[in-house]
């Protein structure tokens, strides 16, 4: 975001009191988004600090971590299709920001303040992969379109999705209305009452 980006979202932020020209109406509908001017600034500035990188590295450190106990640069320069220099430069960044240990030529680990991001994008991952093959895509495209998505849903979205990928995976029996999305995904027409 440009300091000019900054400076306008600075501004909003300011109380109806600075702006003292300001009609009573118009005063009374800033101070009830009041609360949604504030949360898009923090969000806006979490996202410059996180990026999809970041995200995609400590992820992918993350599920390494899980399976070995550790990650090397050139586990994750292979699963990237980055060369290990510029692997290695991403990992001393993240080191410095305080999400990775690293040390050269040995393994990266993830510090606590790393986990807690990485296994939050992991889960968020999860459940986007889990709801788009509901939806009967195939698992290496849910797959694909989750690493893209999971960098930008809103917190309350995904909260819906996590119950909803929770509410079909328990569900007792298959749901009658997802074989019927099921038959209308093949046929492009909706099942008749008394087809099952």
């Amino acid at each position: 975001m440009d300091k000019k980006t900054v400076s306008k979202l600075s501004m909003l932020r300011k109380t109806p009191k600075h702006f003292p020209n300001i009609p009573g109406k118009a005063k009374r509908l800033f101070q009830r988004n009041r609360k949604f001017i504030d949360r898009d600034f923090t969000s806006k500035s979490m996202l410059l600090s996180l990026s999809q990188s970041v995200e995609d590295y400590l992820e992918i450190i993350y599920r390494l971590e899980k399976k070995k106990g550790f990650a090397r640069t050139s586990d994750i320069s292979s699963f990237f299709g980055h060369k290990p220099s510029s692997v290695t430069g991403m990992i001393q960044k993240l080191d410095e920001q305080g999400y990775v240990n690293y040390e050269k030529y040995g393994g990266v680990t993830l510090t606590g303040k790393g986990k807690r991001i990485a296994k939050k994008v992991s889960e968020r991952h999860e459940t986007l992969t889990s709801f788009l093959k509901i939806l009967g895509v195939d698992e290496g495209v849910a797959e694909e379109d989750a690493c893209r998505i999971e960098h930008s849903v809103h917190k309350e979205t995904m909260e819906r999705l996590r119950n909803f990928v929770s509410f079909v995976q328990n569900a007792p029996k298959d749901p009658k209305w997802l074989r019927h999305f099921e038959y209308f995904i093949k046929t492009g027409k909706h099942p008749k009452m008394n087809e099952k």
